[in-house]
């Protein structure tokens, strides 16, 4: 039942893709894109397995998904992806059944023990569609954004509640919320400056609370934080000027 959803997901981003299917290349973005690419396609086969060969793919996938979208526009990012997750709700059901073969190879060594083979992989692609089809109703451009601090946040709360977690909420850990805290905050701050204090923050509370997969979650939650800053800025900074001006 569940392959519904994502089947519905990614049809939502394939119609929103052709009904107005703009290219706008950059030749340094696409050479940039098939470096990533070619380094992803490599990393799957000869990295190790394990949470850090883990979660490299992960940030792998994060930074091609933003270089397809700057190489080619919105739109063609748009169709990829959501080719890519209607390939993957399909797959899914047919990898459990697959003895042996590159597919069920790739889905044993990245997926964690427990785990429906290939579904981060899945979730991972739908949030990243469900953050182009934001962008694409919204028309405000936060989505590359969106993807690489949900991803860096995601990568940096699982390897420290891995390694440091020592204070456990339900599944996840205090020290991983704060290191998706930190990291969220180095990456965003450049670019959004007080802004990226609420968006962390945004961003390590549904990475500690969020009853569904993080990756589905993430990177729409941060897309829809930066355009409720982006449209209730005024309103924020009257707020600190005020609290400003009553300490003074």
């Amino acid at each position: 039942m569940y392959e519904v959803i994502y089947l519905i997901i990614a049809a939502l981003g394939a119609l929103l893709a052709l009904v107005d299917f703009i290219i706008q290349f950059s030749l340094y973005s696409f050479i940039l894109f098939c470096i990533t690419f070619i380094s992803l396609i490599l990393l799957l086969f000869y990295i190790p397995s394990g949470e850090a060969s883990r979660k490299t793919i992960h940030l792998l996938c994060c930074f091609t998904a933003c270089l397809l979208y700057y190489s080619f526009g919105l739109k063609a990012a748009l169709l990829t992806i959501s080719a890519l997750v209607f390939m993957g709700a399909y797959l899914i059901s047919k990898v459990e059944h697959i003895k042996d073969g590159t597919l069920r190879y790739l889905a044993l060594k990245f997926s964690r023990r427990g785990e429906k083979l290939g579904l981060c992989a899945l979730n991972l692609a739908t949030g990243v569609l469900l953050t182009f089809i934001a962008e694409s109703l919204v028309s405000i451009e936060y989505s590359a954004l969106s993807i690489v601090v949900a991803g860096v946040g995601d990568i940096a709360a699982s390897l420290a509640g891995k390694y440091f977690g020592r204070h456990k909420v339900r599944e996840k850990t205090i020290e991983g919320a704060l290191a998706a805290f930190i990291s969220a905050l180095l990456v965003a701050f450049p670019v959004q400056g007080y802004r990226s204090l609420l968006l962390a923050f945004a961003v390590s509370l549904a990475e500690l609370f969020s009853p569904l997969d993080d990756n589905i979650i993430l990177p729409p939650l941060a897309y829809v934080v930066l355009v409720f800053l982006k449209n209730y800025e005024p309103l924020l900074s009257s707020i600190i000027s005020t609290g400003t001006a009553v300490k003074a």
